[in-house]
């Protein structure tokens, strides 16, 4: 009788489907011109160098969330859930993390509803208590490595902070500025969720 192997999923194909690194964020990062990983990375490369999109350091990498409730429909002699006795009710997207960089523009992000004035020498962030259309954020990626060779994207849409500001310093480290940024329909009738997932591989 043959030895019976260890039974598991791996292959040599497996690390090809893993997303390694914390990856890196970034505000409304055009990467409709992409077409495969290399032309993906070349854009990124660009905006690494340009600073005007790129949001920084993070600590701990980034949790990414898409999370639906759903109700059941009752009705008298239902034994158990079945197919089409679910009906989605709310659904809530968010991209959550630690940043490293404290920045301007990063502490006006995460407030959420701010306004940044001046330049240069002296900068003020000055959080308010109403929301501008000019708060949420049209397009908030998070790019990770995928494999040897390919990228992963992430891009929530409308994002806007809801945790506000919740700095914490320490001795011997550095200070951080957690987020919590959630996603936003772009209006009532919108039947999709503002987040998509993209995957760019090798050009064939």
């Amino acid at each position: 009788m043959a030895d019976i192997g260890m039974i598991t999923p791996i292959r040599a194909e497996s690390f090809e489907q893993m997303i390694f690194g914390a990856g890196m964020m970034l505000k409304n990062f055009n990467y409709a011109s992409a077409t495969d990983a290399a032309t993906l990375a070349q854009l990124i490369e660009t905006a690494k160098e340009e600073g005007t999109s790129l949001m920084g350091a993070t600590k701990g990498g980034v949790n990414i969330q898409s999370v639906p409730s759903f109700w059941n429909v009752e009705a008298d002699g239902m034994r158990m859930p079945f197919v089409g006795s679910k009906r989605p009710d709310t659904a809530e997207v968010k991209i959550t993390g630690t940043l490293v960089e404290y920045t301007p523009d990063n502490v006006k992000d995460v407030l959420g509803v701010a306004d940044k004035t001046g330049e240069g020498a002296k900068i003020t962030v000055q959080p308010r208590f109403s929301i501008k259309p000019g708060d949420y954020i049209p397009s908030l990626v998070w790019v990770g490595n995928h494999g040897s060779d390919g990228i992963v994207l992430v891009d929530l849409k409308n994002a806007l902070c809801t945790t506000g500001l919740n700095t914490q310093t320490t001795d011997k480290d550095v200070g951080t500025l957690p987020f919590e940024f959630v996603g936003h329909a772009d209006d009532v009738s919108s039947t999709e969720l503002p987040i998509k997932i993209l995957f760019f591989g090798v050009a064939a």
